[in-house]
C-alpha cells in the first residue's frame, strides 16, 4: 500500500509579522479507516517526509485511529484530532471532539 507523496505548494512571498510564526500543515485527510491509502502511520511519515509541521487526519465518522493508539499524538508531526461528519446536507469537518458519529440530521441541527 502506498501513499501518495504530498508537495507543498509555494509560499507566497511577503513579510510576515515578527510576532508571527508560520506552520505549515494539512487540515483534511483520510486514512485507511475511512478513504485514504495509508494507515495514520504512514499518514504521519509522509507529511514529516514532506516537512509538514502538523496534519488533522479527519476521516469519515471516525474517530478509531485516535480511540486505538492514544500515543500516536506524541510522534510528529503533531497530529491534530479530526473527523469528518456526514449529515443529510453534506459534511463538517470537526476538530477537537470527543467522538463522532455520523447524523441523519441536517448540518444547522448538527452545528
Amino acid at each position: 500500500m502506498s501513499v501518495s507523496n504530498y508537495q507543498a505548494l509555494p509560499v507566497r512571498s511577503g513579510t510576515i509579522p515578527e510576532d508571527y510564526a508560520e506552520y505549515r500543515g494539512v487540515i483534511h485527510i483520510h486514512t485507511t479507516y475511512s478513504e485514504g491509502a495509508g494507515t495514520p502511520e504512514e499518514v504521519l511519515n509522509a507529511a514529516k517526509l514532506a516537512g509538514l509541521d502538523f496534519i488533522i487526519i479527519s476521516d469519515h465518522n471516525s474517530m478509531e485511529y485516535w480511540e486505538k493508539d492514544r500515543k500516536i499524538n506524541t510522534l510528529t508531526p503533531l497530529l491534530l484530532m479530526g473527523v469528518e461528519i456526514s449529515t443529510k446536507d453534506g459534511h463538517l469537518l470537526g476538530l477537537g471532539l470527543q467522538q463522532s458519529q455520523r447524523h441523519s440530521r441536517g448540518m444547522r441541527r448538527v452545528l
